[in-house]
């Protein structure tokens, strides 16, 4: 199999996303029999948003480095240039290179 063909094969995800439904489904039942409008019920909605969220995240990025794809970005003021995996890890920032 060639470069080109492997790269074209589809590949099942390390993840997935959860649904606006579950999300929604999960809230529901966190919040119980609490007030909809409460401070308690908007901290547990919002708590619940940001573990979603930095779960999702945490999710993403082992299935960037275990599949190596990804592009590196660094931010230099204003400007954005894109820098080879090799170069970052010059510079002592965490980059991942190909195998």
């Amino acid at each position: 199999m060639t470069l080109a063909e492997a790269e074209a094969k589809p590949r099942k995800p390390l993840f997935a996303l959860k649904s606006a439904r579950t999300i929604l489904a999960e809230l529901d039942a966190m919040i119980g029999d609490e007030p909809p409008k409460s401070g308690a019920a908007r901290a547990i909605v919002l708590s619940h948003i940001r573990k979603t969220l930095a779960e999702a995240r945490r999710q993403a990025e082992a299935e960037l480095l275990a599949s190596g794809k990804g592009t590196n970005v660094l931010f230099l003021d204003s400007r954005i240039e894109f820098v080879e995996a090799e170069r970052l890890a010059t510079l002592g920032l965490p980059a991942v290179t190909e195998k």
